[in-house]
């Protein structure tokens, strides 16, 4: 009897022993070594809060949430204006072509008459910035004043004018700024327009840049967006014409 008493009281220290044993190596293994692993990443290398994050020239987050992007890229043989657009004309002519531009096709547009006209316009909902991108080409005619984009709120009105082979952007009671000095023919240039409610206004055209600065008064978001043969000036505008593509409003 004295015999398994023992025994059993060996047994226990034993048991103890290993499991204290096995804890000690636990331990060691999840401390820290002494010496620090080494790292090839610089501080600059970590990644930064912003990174992802859309340049200044994307459209902002309030422009995407408060209105759905809408995009027209005149791909249709039969192109009549989708749904959210009205197109009004008077004595032009309006074609879907395939000009040489990534073999896309395009909106052609040419005035028959001295008082013609084309307007192609998209009504906004939301209280959002705007952005405007869309692709333009001359295709013959004129160096008349030409307006060939419109963006109109209440008592605000913004646009873009081809003057003299120039082209410029006008804005309510402020002298006109240049864009591009020669806007030549037979070109394609990629147009964007951001505009902030605030009245701030940022174009591009290549690597030209127009910006200006927030206007006076409250907020004043745009209601509408036109584009196409808006009004001119001039004498032999019959034998003008223009090309437009893939445009983009947000």
């Amino acid at each position: 009897m004295r015999r398994l008493v023992a025994l059993a009281s060996f047994v226990a220290v034993a048991g103890s022993a290993l499991a204290c044993g096995r804890v000690l190596d636990d331990l060691d293994e999840a401390a820290p070594s002494d010496e620090a692993a080494p790292s090839d990443a610089a501080p600059g290398d970590a990644p930064t809060p912003d990174a992802g994050r859309p340049d200044a020239d994307a459209p902002s987050a309030d422009g995407g949430a408060c209105r759905p992007l809408v995009f027209e890229g005149f791909e249709a043989d039969d192109w009549t204006p989708t749904a959210g657009w009205t197109l009004a004309k008077a004595s032009a002519d309006v074609t879907v072509v395939e000009p040489s531009r990534a073999s896309d096709k395009a909106l052609h547009i040419r005035l028959t008459a001295a008082d013609g006209f084309v307007r192609l316009s998209r009504m906004l909902t939301g209280s959002c910035g705007l952005t405007v991108d869309f692709w333009m080409m001359r295709a013959g005619g004129s160096d008349d004043r030409v307006t060939v984009l419109e963006l109109v709120g209440d008592e605000r009105a913004r646009s873009l004018v081809i003057e003299n082979g120039s082209l410029r952007v006008e804005r309510e009671g402020k002298p006109p700024l240049q864009l591009v000095s020669d806007f030549g023919e037979g070109t394609w240039h990629r147009i964007t327009v951001r505009y902030e409610a605030s009245g701030a206004m940022k174009v591009t055209a290549g690597t030209a840049t127009v910006t200006l600065e927030p206007s006076d008064g409250p907020a004043n978001p745009i209601e509408n967006v036109s584009l196409g043969v808006l009004g001119w000036i001039g004498g032999a505008f019959p034998e003008s014409a223009l090309l437009f593509d893939d445009i983009r409003i947000e």
